[in-house]
């Protein structure tokens, strides 16, 4: 397995650390990126951008960004 962000050499994007715990406090850990996606060896060459969602809603909605990737279908490794 191949995680996305590292193989495209995607920038840094933490994807916790922004909600206040349960008394208004901040991440005791900060900002860090916990949330990978992960592909087969096969479907590495066909990623095209590892991206983090950050949009308000999505800051409110959760303690977690989700994160996604793009994939070239054609470009995936078929062995014939």
């Amino acid at each position: 397995m191949v995680d996305a962000a590292a193989h495209l050499n995607a920038p840094y994007e933490p994807t916790v650390g922004h909600w206040p715990d349960g008394q208004g406090d901040p991440d005791p850990w900060g900002p860090r990126r916990i949330d990978h996606v992960f592909v087969s060896r096969p479907v590495a060459p066909a990623l095209v951008t590892y991206r983090t969602h950050k949009s308000a809603a999505s800051r409110k909605g959760a303690g977690r960004l989700p994160v996604y990737v793009d994939i070239a279908p054609t470009k995936v490794l078929v062995k014939a």
